[in-house]
């Protein structure tokens, strides 16, 4: 069975769930706490398989932060969680590794348990494009941050500086007065220092890059 620590301020709605918890006969209720600090105690003292925590609560971020910082910290999962972006990716930066929407069944809830306590994570669709769509926000942002410590040639930044406002090879190399396949090679290699797929992705990635303010020696050679 899968020892499971509930944590809900509300008396009536934590013993609910002791009650259908425990008749399942799927789940063993060890411990139920009311707020963080009891909640620590029972985790440190049982040491569940996954704490089960009211995101309602006003102290159910403290509870999730204090048994992270166990030794033998339990998987988290937060029932009726608010899914506006904001609250999703709060949760997730938490530690939180399953999301049960208000809409769950008993059965829903059971077979979230399970997968967590198998070191699965759970959450609806809508929730996992969400955290997606963070996921890329975050890799863009890195890549960017990044751009910054990029080594190209000064060659290179002339090219780039071409590239950036949309000039085939061929004009690259009669600005640069450079062959065309030497600028076809520049081009190369800067995409792939910049790790991008396309010439057309390096205006997007200069818009808000360190790259942008570059010296830009191609308008000067033109």
């Amino acid at each position: 069975m899968i020892r499971t620590l509930i944590v809900v301020e509300v008396p009536f709605y934590r013993e609910g769930l002791v009650e259908l918890l425990t008749r399942s006969g799927r789940v063993e209720v060890v411990a139920a706490a009311d707020d963080a600090e009891t909640a620590e105690r029972f985790a440190r003292s049982v040491r569940p398989q996954v704490a089960l925590i009211d995101a309602g609560m006003a102290d159910a971020a403290e509870a999730i932060q204090r048994m992270r910082a166990l030794p033998s910290p339990p998987k988290f999962v937060a029932l009726a969680v608010n899914t506006s972006s904001d609250a999703v990716l709060r949760w997730a930066e938490l530690g939180v590794a399953a999301f049960v929407p208000r809409s769950a069944s008993l059965e829903d809830l059971l077979h979230i348990l399970r997968g967590v306590a198998q070191d699965e994570l759970y959450c609806s669709p809508t929730v996992a494009a969400k955290l997606l769509s963070h996921v890329a926000e975050l890799a863009t942002t890195a890549r960017r941050e990044g751009d910054a410590t990029v080594d190209l040639s000064p060659r290179e930044h002339e090219v780039l500086s071409l590239l950036a406002r949309g000039l085939p090879n061929k004009a690259i190399a009669n600005t640069l007065a450079i062959s065309n396949a030497t600028a076809k090679n520049h081009v190369h290699n800067i995409l792939e220092k910049l790790r991008l797929h396309r010439r057309s992705e390096v205006a997007a990635l200069l818009k808000d890059s360190p790259l942008k303010d570059s010296p830009r020696r191609a308008q000067q050679t033109a």
